[in-house]
């Protein structure tokens, strides 16, 4: 489950791709509503411009238009990875749940296939909190991809928050990515697993550190699921974070422009300085 936005495409993309005519995949579903007038256009676009990673002014203002806007990690991702083969709407299996997918409608429907499929697995990359109901008809068999190491970077724009403080091995510790388990916090599940950028002032700017950090997200979602469907008599155990381990919440509105200003500055000194610690350990 997902969202309807650009980023989420490449992770789209790659479960259709990996999962498609396996019986254990049952669908997307998709935070948005199915009306969407764009939604033949997006899919167009996808085929006609896919793994492009340079973009001429038309094709990148159509896609702007297409889904609303772009952000600057959005922009990184068509320039590291280029343009998702699929758009959210491009599969027969997907199934759009509203914008509103805490409401009596999307309960009663997930109460319905609970009870006609049995056991049921999400796998999920959101911008919303799930309310309890979700895990207690799932039996708390829902995945969640983070874009930062947890726990050090919990909630919202995690890595670009972390980045506005300035501190060189606090931001290495958080950039990366994990998968969790999501119990009724934000990002404070079980973690399953978690991997780090080895160097990430080895990218240009912060908005590449994020888009790194969107993919690994999305890899590492897409193998704890490949490993389930391939070992169904294990199941994954998450490791509960020590509490004075556990970083504060970052919400949307706490990466003002302000702050995303400063975040992207104070890379960039973070970087400078990294360059400067290398050469004067091995004496360059």
């Amino acid at each position: 489950m997902t969202e309807n936005s650009f980023h989420p495409t490449y992770l789209v993309s790659q479960w259709y791709t990996k999962f498609q005519g396996n019986p254990f995949f049952r669908g997307i579903l998709i935070r948005d509503d199915k009306n969407d007038a764009s939604h033949q256009s997006k899919e167009r676009f996808h085929q006609l411009h896919q793994k492009e990673k340079l973009l001429t002014s038309d094709s990148l203002q159509e896609i702007q238009t297409l889904y609303g806007g772009l952000s600057k990690t959005e922009e990184a991702m068509i320039r590291l990875f280029g343009i998702p083969a699929l758009a959210q709407n491009s599969f027969q299996k997907s199934i759009f749940l509203g914008k509103t997918i805490n409401s009596e409608k999307v309960k009663e429907w997930l109460q319905i296939e609970c009870k006609n499929e049995g056991k049921i697995c999400m796998f999920v990359f959101l911008d919303k909190i799930l309310s309890p109901w979700w895990i207690e008809l799932t039996e708390g068999n829902i995945i969640n991809a983070h874009s930062a190491v947890l726990p050090y970077a919990r909630g919202m724009f995690a890595v670009e928050n972390m980045a506005s403080r300035g501190d060189i091995e606090e931001f290495k510790r958080v950039a990366g990515a994990s998968v969790h388990y999501v119990d009724e916090g934000v990002d404070t599940g079980p973690i399953i697993r978690a991997v780090r950028i080895q160097n990430p002032f080895e990218f240009q700017s912060l908005s590449e550190v994020k888009a790194y950090s969107y993919k690994l997200a999305f890899d590492l979602l897409i193998q704890q699921a490949s490993e389930m469907i391939e070992n169904p008599q294990i199941q994954s155990v998450g490791i509960k974070a020590y509490p004075t381990s556990i970083s504060p919440v970052f919400s949307r509105k706490d990466y003002t422009p302000q702050v995303q200003e400063l975040a992207e500055k104070r890379f960039i000194e973070m970087k400078q300085d990294s360059v400067k610690r290398y050469k004067n350990k091995n004496n360059l």
